[in-house]
């Protein structure tokens, strides 16, 4: 059997890592765009952002607790800092004239 000397062996768990990846940043592109469309439009108020931000992060950090190995209490502590701090920057960002 002949092989092709270009072919590079990949590991599957990486493309597929590096898929989702792409696939969850065009997702958030999608999201941001949309909700500035509908913002300018004003057709989303101040309460269905509050809601949408606070669900976003929400199910953000369900999601990284159901994926996440092993939870130590540093490692807790140190995701709920960051959904404070980014709710907090989301809501900074868009109370801004």
């Amino acid at each position: 059997m002949v092989m092709n000397a270009n072919v590079v062996k990949r590991n599957m768990l990486k493309v597929m890592q590096d898929s989702v990846s792409i696939s969850q940043y065009l997702c958030i592109v999608a999201l941001v765009v949309l909700v500035w469309i509908y913002t300018l439009r004003s057709t989303l108020n101040e309460n269905s952002l509050l809601l949408l931000d606070v669900s976003r992060l929400g199910s953000g950090f369900i999601i990284l607790l159901l994926t996440e190995a092993m939870l130590s209490l540093k490692r807790l502590l140190n995701y709920v800092f960051n959904v404070v701090s980014f709710f907090t920057t989301g809501l900074f960002v868009f109370t801004k004239p």
